[in-house]
């Protein structure tokens, strides 16, 4: 069977897999393994990469290929059959890349045991692609770095200004629970050999100084499943919390940008801001996890040109990117990359003064190219105004704020401390004017029904 040809058979069935997550939304699947044929297996192993750093077995990729056929039937046999035992994961450490002594622990998986994780994710993603909202952006397929960054500009730009919580997540791949993420699985797959051999990756161990050590927390930062997982889990811990029981109960406008486990949460309202900022760490906590201390800064965003000339350039981090909110002449960038920028800045703002104030420049580091960047900033001014952001959110409900998160986990869990709770308030900005607050809204949180555009107290 030509290469084509199989690749139309395993995408067929991964559109069936989609079509049936969609007519059964929040339903578990039962049968999902059937697919899983010697067809997908060589698709999974296409996709996997072949230059990687070998697992604990010393086995290459091109050692792998020698036998092709037969170690992917022996995979997919030992799979189904229950008797494939996942090996531990080759424990590395590389630098963070942030001038810091910390190092990221990275976990090498054996080349076969990435494939069939290959295969496993083919299988979850077209379910979990009709589940996730459209403001997550981290690991999934046609989405990246700069689609999350242009998100978050336009959504500042058309709100006017803000306060923005930065929020990253302290050792997220190593806090995942264990059960909890099992049984967020559960909810919408129950096949036995998908759910079996999930289980068997998260209790394979990890192989560091000649010692496995097997962790009760979790998933392996490198392994070919774990981003799955990290969107699984952080899908229902923040983002369907977000949609379904924080926006109902705001004041004034919201939205949400995620990326892997960094977000960037941008409210319109003091209140609003302030309230979530004391919740937010009780969220977490039941969950396991911790909001970093030093990596989630919370502050305001200025609302108009005459808030950029007033206070100074103030760097937004963002995962893969340092844009400063400021002056583009203010920037801290590369002369060629710079003078590229402020060519099509000066274009775009030509006969609009105080434009070019308000638009983010770029970090050199990532702008590889101005003249492929260029266009980019370009279509993001001339965009700026269509985005579909809301204006308003759904009518707030009874419940009170803090019933948003759920108990705690006992304090063995140690202290959440990332948002400073009982620390000083985060600063406000008001909004640009009193158009912007009473715009039409144009809401995105799927079945969300807008009823107060003005966005006044509700």
């Amino acid at each position: 069977m030509t290469s084509s040809l199989a690749l139309g058979l395993v995408s067929t069935k991964r559109a069936r897999i989609a079509k049936l997550a969609k007519q059964m939304p929040g339903t578990a699947i039962r049968s999902l393994s059937h697919h899983m044929d010697l067809e997908w297996m060589r698709e999974a192993y296409s996709r996997t990469r072949k230059s990687g750093a070998v697992g604990v077995d010393g086995r290459t990729a091109d050692a792998f290929a020698e036998h092709l056929d037969d170690n992917l039937r022996s995979l997919l046999e030992q799979a189904k059959s229950g008797s494939y035992r996942a090996p531990p994961v080759r424990r590395v450490h590389i630098p963070k890349g942030d001038g810091g002594s910390e190092t990221r622990p990275i976990g090498v998986p054996t080349f076969g045991d990435k494939v069939l994780q290959r295969a496993v994710a083919m299988l979850l993603e077209p379910i979990y692609e009709e589940d996730f909202y459209d403001f997550s952006y981290g690991f999934r397929r046609g989405r990246s770095a700069h689609d999350a960054l242009e998100a978050l500009d336009k959504g500042l730009w058309r709100m006017g200004g803000g306060w923005v919580i930065d929020m990253d997540v302290q050792r997220f791949f190593d806090s995942m629970d264990h059960g909890e993420l099992r049984g967020l699985v559960r909810q919408r797959v129950v096949d036995g050999v998908v759910t079996r051999l999930i289980g068997k990756w998260l209790c394979a161990g990890v192989l560091q100084e000649g010692r496995v050590h097997r962790p009760s927390a979790g998933s392996p930062q490198g392994g070919v499943i774990s981003p799955v997982f990290a969107n699984v889990y952080l899908h229902h811990v923040l983002d369907q919390w977000w949609a379904e029981t924080v926006v109902p109960r705001l004041r004034g406008r919201a939205f949400l940008v995620r990326y892997a486990d960094d977000a960037v949460l941008v409210f319109s309202d003091k209140r609003d801001a302030e309230r979530v900022h004391a919740v937010l760490p009780k969220r977490f906590a039941r969950f396991g996890l911790t909001v970093h201390p030093e990596k989630t800064p919370a502050g305001p965003v200025p609302s108009s040109a005459a808030g950029w000339e007033r206070a100074a350039p103030r760097e937004f981090r963002f995962p893969g990117f340092h844009p400063l909110l400021g002056e583009v002449a203010q920037g801290p960038m590369g002369s060629e990359a710079q003078d590229g920028l402020e060519a099509v800045l000066a274009l775009a703002a030509s006969g609009q003064p105080g434009d070019a104030a308000r638009t983010p420049c770029f970090d050199p580091g990532t702008v590889q190219d101005p003249r492929t960047e260029a266009p980019r900033v370009l279509r993001l001014l001339r965009d700026t105004g269509q985005l579909a952001i809301p204006e308003c959110v759904p009518a707030r409900s009874a419940s009170p704020m803090e019933e948003m998160a759920e108990p705690a986990f006992p304090q063995s869990v140690g202290n959440v401390g990332g948002l400073r709770p009982d620390g000083p308030a985060i600063p406000v900005a008001a909004p640009a004017n009193a158009e912007a607050a009473t715009s039409t809204c144009e809401a995105v949180i799927r079945g969300a029904e807008c009823v107060n555009c003005a966005c006044s107290d509700l």
